[in-house]
């Protein structure tokens, strides 16, 4: 399998720690191209996108439905392991379901769950789309196939766009999205029951976390982004204006730059 790990580092010497960015459902590294990965590069961070297996130019041997959420977690180990050195974690969506899991089993230096899947899985994100999209989300179950929930231009917008982002924006980020695995989606939910019981932080990951949600977002609410908060961190999340994609929203540099404070306050 061959992993595309996109990079920009700083010239001169960068700071300490190293970014990785990973990405969502149907996403790939190239998400992160556009504004992140030079904007942190500017701030004097080596940083880094992956591509999970199956995702963008990352290989996988056999169909998407086979990538389990164990196979994305060793996508991530492997690209910290070529990136060796202190990694910072972040995560969008999916994205940020991984960047908790690979925090439960491995040591970071810090996490960033962007608009990100809650500890519990994906339930309300679910729910919604069964709502608005009951026929297409129902089809896409039977047949192991969940490219069409994001296909047309219409529910690419709806489900990843505010209403400030232009068409051809629209268009161009249409198509690169990519199909993604039913059985890693499904996995998502095997914590749910686990994560509503529990009230013991002890087991949590004791290094810090940022947690950002935004405004207009479709996908996951404002109560899933401050309970994913209030889960790991006692505190409620950060809000940026715009919707799901925020890395590739307009207001993008707000959620980079609350990030950047962050890193600062955390001395990361």
């Amino acid at each position: 399998m061959n992993l595309e790990i996109l990079s920009e580092i700083p010239p001169g010497e960068p700071k300490t720690n190293a970014i990785l960015f990973v990405h969502g459902m149907w996403h790939g590294a190239w998400c992160w191209k556009e504004h992140f990965l030079p904007y942190f590069k500017e701030k004097s961070y080596a940083s880094y996108a992956v591509s999970l297996r199956g995702h963008g130019d990352s290989t996988l041997a056999g169909e998407i439905n086979s990538a389990s959420i164990t196979d994305y977690i060793a996508d991530i180990h492997e690209a910290i392991r070529i990136i060796a050195k202190p990694t910072i974690l972040v995560g969008h969506s999916m994205g940020g379901y991984l960047v908790q899991k690979y925090m439960e089993k491995y040591k970071t230096t810090g996490g960033v769950l962007l608009a990100s899947v809650p500890p519990g899985g994906p339930v309300m994100a679910s729910v919604n789309v069964f709502v608005c999209r009951m026929f297409t989300f129902c089809c896409c179950l039977a047949l192991r196939n969940l490219k069409p929930l994001v296909e047309k231009k219409k529910d690419t917008k709806h489900w990843l766009f505010s209403d400030s982002v232009d068409s051809v924006t629209i268009d161009r980020i249409n198509r690169k999205l990519c199909n993604e695995s039913l059985k890693a989606y499904l996995q998502m939910f095997k914590d749910i029951f686990k994560v509503l019981i529990s009230r013991n932080k002890a087991d949590r990951p004791k290094i810090p976390i940022m947690v950002i949600g935004a405004t207009s977002d479709r996908l996951i609410s404002e109560c899933s982004v401050n309970r994913t908060a209030k889960y790991y961190t006692d505190m409620n999340a950060q809000f940026i204006p715009g919707a799901h994609d925020i890395m590739l929203e307009p207001t993008w540099k707000q959620a980079a730059d609350a990030i950047v404070d962050w890193l600062n306050e955390n001395k990361l």
